[in-house]
């Protein structure tokens, strides 16, 4: 994942299944994270 300087730029989308999703603002891309969603709500 990005270092704690890196996630300044980041913008959380949401869900993708059970991963998390991330914007880069800077690179502009899209990033899927390796955290994993525990529980519906």
């Amino acid at each position: 994942m990005k270092t704690e300087i890196e996630t300044n730029n980041l913008i959380n989308l949401g869900w993708f299944y059970d991963n998390a999703v991330y914007y880069d603002m800077k690179t502009k891309k899209l990033y899927k994270s390796n955290l994993k969603k525990i529980a519906q709500v």
